[in-house]
């Protein structure tokens, strides 16, 4: 395990091999006490949430006004807090048997679990409208989802053997990851359209997290390397009127770390 981290500074446009100017201000984050701390969601207001290593168990948490809290599903054997929105509303996955997906809101957790008795439910994005996207494990490969208004919805990349969906913003739009040909590839979901976002000459490319800008970040690998990127639309990403969605933990900035949403090292 890691320790946390907020952001990190080698961001790369998906359209140019231009490196983001600095600077930035680098703070740890170490849950008290614990002997690994991975922060993964951050919303406007600052709260973060992510997972710490304690007694080789892994527990959630939020950190809010400098006050760490712990936040374990009740009992499971493991919690991992993926994602944050402006109401303080969080998303991730537990442990209990399969894994679950898990939504806490007001103080009460609600399981999110896939169609079919999946192995693996995990809820990664959530919007300021309550939006939740993520992934979940029937037979036959990972299937993204979107959870708006009490429905499941599953998203397939046209033609792919798995999708995993990431991130969602104000607009609805949809970021994730699917495989096909052999090779893994980012993708943008907007308005029921998939588009393939692959960072050129990658030879995979994972997109993890979208604002409300339409900037999207992720990372991909190239040479057994693998770098975080940040790719601005050349047209600016206008939300229409009355439109849904918005991941908090996308801030259009992306640590490059080697945690796969598929293996992480929680699940393994």
């Amino acid at each position: 395990m890691t320790k946390g981290f907020l952001i990190f500074p080698g961001l790369f446009s998906l359209l140019s091999f231009h490196l983001v100017a600095g600077p930035f201000t680098f703070t740890t984050i170490d849950f008290p006490s614990s002997t690994g701390t991975d922060a993964f969601g951050i919303n406007d207001s600052g709260q973060m949430v992510g997972e710490y290593l304690s007694g080789g168990t892994n527990h959630g948490f939020l950190l809010s006004g400098g006050i760490f809290s712990t936040l374990d599903f009740p009992g499971a054997a493991g919690t991992l807090s993926q994602g944050i929105n402006d109401s303080g509303q969080v998303v991730g996955r537990y442990q209990m048997g399969p894994d679950h997906g898990f939504l806490l809101s007001g103080g009460i957790f609600s399981t999110i679990d896939g169609p079919g008795s999946p192995t693996i439910t995990s809820a990664t994005g959530i919007n300021d409208s309550g939006q939740v996207v993520g992934f979940y494990s029937p037979m036959g490969g990972d299937r993204g989802f979107l959870l708006s208004g009490g429905i499941f919805s599953t998203l397939d990349f046209p033609g792919s053997t798995s999708t995993t969906a990431s991130g969602i913003n104000d607009s609805g739009l949809v970021v994730g990851s699917s495989g096909f040909g052999g090779a893994t590839h980012g993708f943008l979901l907007d308005r029921g359209i998939f588009t393939a976002l692959d960072f050129p000459g990658s030879s995979a490319t994972l997109a993890s997290g979208i604002n409300d800008s339409g900037q999207v970040v992720g990372f991909y690998q190239t040479g057994g390397v693998q770098h975080g990127f940040l790719a601005t639309p050349t047209t600016p990403t206008i939300p229409e009127p009355g439109t849904l969605g918005s991941a908090a933990t996308a801030l259009g900035l992306m640590a490059a770390w080697t945690w796969r949403r598929r293996r992480h090292p929680l699940f393994q």
